[in-house]
């Protein structure tokens, strides 16, 4: 009897990533392409002073390199199929993870999200695109969306630390009444800020069913402090703002060293602390703790006029996910560890009580591949 698999794979800014997914949910094949760069007109625009901007202005200048990034993604599920074939599993759904606000009963990607990464990507269905070109059945769903089923899907591997004051303990996550963990809301400061709620084991979009909203969880584009409406949470807290953070102030030190290491290891936070250089550990580690209290304000957002706007469900748990935070080596537990201090140091300070669960992924970016394939089972 032929097995059967199912194809994901998730379109981020930087890297463009396809799996097949057993029936257990084990990723029993992967493969990662750079994302397509977008060429000079994407130059132009990471020139610009105003970068989302630019992009809505020269929108439809865009269009072709949407249609390249498509193309990118669908010869990486055939090539995932293939592979799929030839080890004698049948393959015939794919669950896609994409960037923007996806309508979860049409696929749409609602607006023009003036992505910076991936330019017009927005007003158009990327699940019919997908699969006018590869012939599968596809589920697109938002990137973040994907990383919190993942999540739920690895917390039954123990693929979760629990984060305390003292440390950073390995645990099988549970609810306060000891069942298992169905209701959280994903925090994902990769290269952006995205987020999801999950609600009985299930993405929530709302209360309205028929109506649903595909912005909720999208902490990144709301203000940190009204005030201030151009301060986002996600330019003070996402992966890329650290990194850029980090660069500035090593550039300022005038330190060769740190040049050359900032040169060679780019924006990866735990390539960084594992050069051992102190000047660079430090900053690292003072960029980090000001994400880790801009993400323990998201969480004070979430639970408060958030929760007032949405009429969400009592959540308690918080899940802080992405390729940021990922990994088991002694420098991706330091930068959990470092968010997590930071995170609810803020929360007492602000006075929140009782204080919530926070709980970090280790498997990074994988989540969203296993969200993907989690998203084709529970379609079916």
């Amino acid at each position: 009897m032929t097995k059967k698999a199912m194809l994901s794979a998730n379109a981020g800014g930087t890297t463009l990533t396809a799996a097949v997914v057993d029936e257990s949910f084990r990723i029993v094949w992967e493969k990662s392409v750079p994302t397509p760069a977008g060429g000079e007109l994407m130059r132009a625009s990471q020139r610009a002073e105003d970068r989302i901007a630019f992009t809505l202005d020269h929108w439809d200048d865009f269009l072709p390199h949407r249609e390249e990034l498509l193309d990118a993604i669908a010869a990486l599920l055939l090539e995932a199929g293939e592979s799929a074939r030839e080890a004698g599993l049948q393959v015939r759904s794919a669950g896609v993870g994409v960037t923007g606000a996806v309508d979860p009963l049409t696929g749409w990607i609602v607006g023009r999200t003036g992505a910076l990464n991936q330019p017009a990507w927005g007003e158009f269905n990327p699940t019919e695109a997908l699969k006018d070109r590869t012939g599968l059945a596809i589920i697109c769903l938002n990137d973040a969306k994907a990383m919190a089923l993942g999540s739920l899907v690895a917390m039954h591997d123990s693929a979760v630390d629990h984060v305390e004051d003292e440390g950073i303990l390995k645990e099988k996550p549970f609810s306060r009444e000891g069942r298992t963990l169905l209701d959280f809301i994903e925090i994902d400061p990769g290269t952006g800020l995205g987020g999801g709620y999950v609600h009985k084991g299930k993405v929530w979009y709302g209360d309205d069913p028929a109506k649903p909203d595909p912005d909720v969880g999208e902490i990144w584009k709301h203000p940190v402090d009204p005030s201030r409406p151009g301060e986002r949470f996600e330019e003070m807290a996402c992966g890329r703002a650290i990194a850029a953070a980090v660069n500035r102030r090593g550039r300022e030190l005038g330190d060769r060293d740190v040049d050359r290491l900032l040169d060679e290891k780019g924006g990866r936070m735990q390539d960084l602390l594992a050069a051992g250089n102190s000047a660079l550990e430090t900053l690292i580690r003072e960029e980090l703790a000001h994400a880790g209290r801009v993400i323990g304000l998201g969480i004070l957002f979430l639970n408060g006029p958030e929760k007032k706007r949405l009429n969400s469900p009592d959540i308690d748990a918080f899940v802080i996910g992405g390729g940021m935070v990922g990994g088991c080596r002694t420098e991706s537990t330091a930068v959990r560890a470092l968010l997590a201090r930071a995170i609810h140091e803020t929360l007492e300070n602000e006075g929140m009580s009782p204080r919530p669960r926070v709980l970090f992924t280790t498997i990074g970016g994988r989540a969203a591949l296993l969200g993907g394939a989690f998203a084709v089972f529970g379609s079916r």
